[in-house]
C-alpha cells in the first residue's frame, strides 16, 4: 500500500522523513496503526478530517437536492411530455432512489474531475487528488463516487476504508481508485 504525504497527498517514499513535494514532515509512525478506526479513536486531525468530510456531504446532498426539486418542478409544470417517467420532486425516490443516485454520482465525480473538488468540499476546504497529486482522471472520479448510488453503499465504503491498512483518510473505494481527500489551502 502505497504512503502519502498528510499535506499535499503525493506519493512518499517508505522512508522518507520529508516530502519530496511539498516539504512537510511526514509521520514516522503512519504505519503503525492497524485501521482507519485505531487513527480515528486516537488522532483529533483523523476526526476532523471526517467531520468537514461529513459536513461536505451533508451540503453537496442539499445542493444535488435543491437542483432535482428545481428541474423536476420546472418539468412537471411546463407540461413536459416526459412527466410521466419522472416522480414528483417532493417524492421520497427522488432523493433516496435512482435518480438521487444518479445525479449524485454524475455531481460528484464531474465536479472532483474538473474543479477537484464538490461544492462542499470546497466549502470545508478540502480536494480529491490522485496518487499522483492532481486531479483524479475521469475514471478516477467515477471509481470512487461510484458508492454515492446509495447510501448504504457509502457507509459500506467507508467502513471498509476504516477496517483495512491505508491511510486514514481513504474510502475504500479511494484505495480501488487511487485518490484521496486531501485539505486545500484556503484562498486569501
Amino acid at each position: 500500500m502505497p504512503l502519502h504525504c498528510t499535506g499535499c497527498g503525493k506519493e512518499v517514499d517508505d522512508d522518507s522523513k520529508f516530502c519530496r513535494h511539498c516539504g512537510a514532515q511526514l509521520n514516522q509512525d503512519r504505519r503503525a496503526s492497524a485501521s482507519g478506526f485505531d487513527r480515528l479513536s486516537a488522532d483529533s486531525s483523523a476526526q476532523q478530517h471526517w467531520v468537514a468530510r461529513l459536513i461536505a456531504y451533508v451540503i453537496d446532498v442539499t445542493a444535488v437536492l435543491m437542483a432535482e426539486v428545481v428541474f423536476y418542478g420546472s418539468l412537471r409544470a411546463s407540461g413536459s411530455p416526459f412527466v410521466p417517467f419522472f416522480p414528483p420532486p417532493w417524492d421520497p425516490t427522488v432523493v433516496t432512489g435512482f435518480y438521487g443516485g444518479l445525479t449524485m454520482l454524475f455531481y460528484a465525480a464531474l465536479m472532483e474531475r474538473y474543479w477537484g473538488h464538490t461544492i462542499g468540499k470546497r466549502v470545508v476546504s478540502l480536494k480529491t487528488t490522485s496518487s499522483a497529486g492532481g486531479k483524479p482522471t475521469l475514471r478516477q472520479a467515477f471509481v470512487r463516487n461510484v458508492s454515492k448510488v446509495f447510501w448504504l453503499f457509502l457507509l459500506l465504503d467507508i467502513v471498509g476504508g476504516f477496517v483495512t491498512r491505508g491511510d486514514y483518510r481513504e474510502r475504500y473505494l479511494d484505495r480501488v481508485a487511487g485518490t484521496m481527500v486531501v485539505a486545500q489551502a484556503r484562498p486569501a
